[in-house]
């Protein structure tokens, strides 16, 4: 899965959470730690993991900024 998308503004919900749930399987199937060299040096976090990381951010945001219908915490859970 390519992390260099468009911006996330001006997209629809439903295709948000697809690609939303595409980077959670994607960061589920990447390494966290890049492999460390022979130097003994300490290990580095997967850049690919960062990218992934940083557009699921993105992809959060545009979710909350998008013009649909505004749902407390306790009309999902069915408290009202």
């Amino acid at each position: 899965m390519s992390t260099e998308v468009p911006a996330a503004a001006g997209r629809s919900i439903r295709v948000l959470i697809g690609e939303l749930a595409q980077i959670e399987d994607a960061v589920r199937h990447t390494k966290t730690f890049t492999s460390t060299g022979d130097d003994g040096t300490d290990p580095v976090l997967n850049p690919q993991l960062v990218a992934l990381f940083e557009r699921e951010a993105e992809i959060v945001a545009a979710l909350r900024q998008t013009d649909g219908p505004a749902m407390s915490v306790d009309v999902l859970r069915g408290d009202q």
